[in-house]
């Protein structure tokens, strides 16, 4: 296509050469908008990623110490129904015992020894059940924050690609000026000089991201740790619950226990 352009050229040698350089250098302005504008485009999409990330790593957080919550305040009621129920069974046992005195007490407490140690085992459960809970939940959130990372790295490599490629067709270019025995002391200068600030340029958006990015990978671990820290908090505060009723439950049946000897 060039060569039609400059098929039915007029003009002297002089004033072609000044046109085949204003050619270059609007491409090369051309080629430098581009970059600007993907190295631009990453950024923003460097940002986004953070963005959604955090909002998942805050959301998974408050859900999973939302859940371990509820949790709790089920696993608190159903204590208070098993200290119930043993305690119902228990005066039934009293009352059917009533009839042979000498097993009386044997019965009440073995009941309440039963009861004992299904309190304690399903508040234990409970607690493991919400720890285990919480770790998948903390893991699926280092797992994304992760992913969101890499996400990062894949986009800064492609735009490491974009930059190791545009170097390197701006550096044949100078060497091929070079060697061109038609190309002017001028146009040859005026390339080596557009090769220097197109690597300034490219070094120095390389340290603006290299520094975009450490930072979005430290407000990410910020987040992160901030989730583990709440799940954590969480799930601490749901077995304090669960105890405190499974320790209510198991005085009522120590005190049957107690009252019925050893």
């Amino acid at each position: 296509m060039a060569e039609k352009y400059f098929e039915n050229f007029a003009g002297s040698i002089e004033e072609l050469e000044l046109l085949v350089e204003s050619e270059r250098a609007y491409t090369a302005a051309a080629i430098d908008a581009a970059f600007r504008h993907d190295a631009e485009a990453a950024v923003i999409r460097i940002s986004e990623i953070n963005q959604i990330a955090n909002a998942r790593i805050l959301a998974a957080a408050q859900i999973a110490s939302a859940k371990a919550a509820t949790d709790a305040e089920v696993a608190a009621a159903t204590l208070a129904g098993l200290a119930s129920s043993a305690v119902h069974r228990i005066t039934s046992r009293q009352r059917i015992a009533s009839a042979r005195p000498g097993q009386a007490a044997t019965m009440v407490r073995d009941t309440a020894e039963l009861a004992h140690q299904t309190i304690s085992e399903f508040a234990s459960d409970a607690v493991l059940k919400i720890n285990a809970e919480a770790e998948g939940a903390i893991n699926r959130i280092k797992e994304n924050g992760n992913a969101a990372i890499d996400q990062v790295k894949t986009l800064v490599a492609e735009i490491d690609l974009e930059i190791t490629a545009n170097d390197a067709e701006a550096a044949e270019t100078l060497e091929r000026l070079k060697s061109d025995q038609r190309s002017t002391a001028d146009i040859v200068e005026n390339a080596a000089s557009a090769l220097t600030l197109m690597r300034n340029q490219f070094k120095a958006f390389t340290q603006r991201l290299s520094v975009i990015t450490e930072a979005t990978k430290a407000e990410m671990h910020e987040y992160t740790e901030e989730a583990i820290s709440t799940i954590s908090r969480a799930t601490e505060s749901a077995a304090r619950r669960i105890f405190q009723s499974r320790d209510k439950a198991l005085k009522i049946i120590r005190e049957i226990i107690d009252e019925n000897g050893p």
